[in-house]
C-alpha cells in the first residue's frame, strides 16, 4: 500500500518545490540629462553618484564624467551636453553623492532637497 500525507495524497503525486538560482544582478546609477530652454538639468537617482560637469570646447557645451553613472551611452562613457545657454541644475537622490565642478561660466543650482524631482 502506498503512502499517504496528512492531506490526504498519495506520495507519488505530490509536487516538490525546487529553487534555483539566478544570476546576479547590478543596477548602475542613472542620471538623466536634458536641456530645457538652454537650462542644464542633472536629475539622478538615489544610489551614490560620482559625477563631473566640466565646460567643452564650444561655449554651449558641457562634459559629463562619471566612472559608474550611465548618462545614457553606458557606464564610464564621457557625455556631451550642447545648447546649455541658461543655468546649470544638479537633483541629487538621497545618498552620499560627489558632485565635481570645473570651471563653469553658468548659475549652478543644488537644491537642498528633492521637491523639483518628481
Amino acid at each position: 500500500m502506498e503512502s499517504v500525507h496528512a492531506c490526504g495524497l498519495p506520495l507519488s503525486l505530490r509536487r516538490r518545490l525546487a529553487a534555483e538560482q539566478l544570476e546576479s544582478r547590478k543596477l548602475l546609477a542613472v542620471c538623466v540629462v536634458t536641456v530645457i530652454d538652454g537650462e542644464l538639468v542633472l536629475a539622478s537617482d538615489n544610489d551614490a553618484n560620482q559625477i563631473a560637469i566640466v565646460l567643452g570646447a564650444a561655449a554651449d557645451e558641457f562634459i559629463l564624467r562619471s566612472a559608474a553613472t550611465d548618462f545614457g551611452s553606458g557606464p564610464g562613457v564621457a557625455h556631451s551636453v550642447q545648447g546649455v545657454t541658461g543655468d546649470v541644475t544638479v537633483l541629487m537622490g538621497d545618498a552620499d553623492d560627489v558632485l565635481e565642478v570645473g570651471e563653469l561660466d553658468h548659475a549652478l543650482s543644488l537644491p537642498t532637497d528633492n521637491s523639483l524631482a518628481s
